[in-house]
């Protein structure tokens, strides 16, 4: 491995040790209580080393809300990629995957995009919404599947703001600790929105299995 590509590797690992160490004091004590040092000191490196990485302390707010964004995304389409066929079964997979990203080992990260994403300059938002619209366009074209097959009684968009802060807000009143519970948060959630008892949401899910199961 030639020197230059050991150090950038060197050097990314760093930068992601001080993303998850400034997310965990931000989720903990807020952007405006932690200091560059307690950052420093939980990611275990030299106050002076953190600024080689991010000029300010809100470039490394917005590396933050960046990694919540990308991962979050990535691992939503990763589920669904896996799923059975069926608007139900994505419906119920988009929010089993996002109640996992903001519950599992995203959670720090996605506390603090959701308490300090104002606090970003206009500049920083403009970067990062073309990024975060891709998760706005899946649940769209989820909730328009829904729709057509004449399970969602709204309109899609509406639904969409009613679903994004309901899931997102899980986390000041969920206790999901295992990764069963989580997902059984997720089931009760899409049954609610769908005005559905759990029970008749699983059958729904049932006949849409049998349906679509390949002959």
């Amino acid at each position: 491995m030639s020197r230059n590509r050991s150090e950038g590797i060197v050097d990314k690992s760093r930068a992601d040790d001080l993303v998850r160490a400034a997310a965990t004091l931000f989720a903990r004590q807020g952007f405006d209580r932690t200091s560059v040092r307690e950052i420093a000191e939980v990611a275990e490196i030299a106050s002076g080393t953190l600024f080689y990485h991010f000029e300010t302390k809100d470039d490394l707010l917005e590396a933050i809300i960046h990694k919540g964004i990308a991962e979050g995304y990535s691992s939503m389409q990763e589920a669904l990629s896996l799923a059975p066929n069926g608007p139900l079964s994505h419906f119920r997979t988009l929010a089993a995957a996002h109640i996992e990203s903001i519950h599992g080992e995203l959670r720090d990260v996605h506390r603090v995009w959701i308490r300090e994403w104002g606090r970003l300059s206009a500049q920083a938002r403009a970067r990062m919404r073309p990024e975060a619209h891709k998760y706005r366009e899946l649940l769209d074209k989820i909730l328009t599947e829904l729709e057509v097959a004449g399970h969602l009684r709204t309109e899609p968009v509406m639904m969409r703001h009613v679903l994004v802060p309901a899931l997102n807000w899980t986390t000041s009143w969920a206790k999901v600790t295992t990764r069963k519970a989580r997902q059984q948060l997720a089931q009760q959630i899409c049954a609610t929105s769908l005005n559905l008892t759990i029970s008749e949401f699983d059958e729904l899910l049932e006949q849409e299995f049998v349906k679509l199961a390949p002959a």
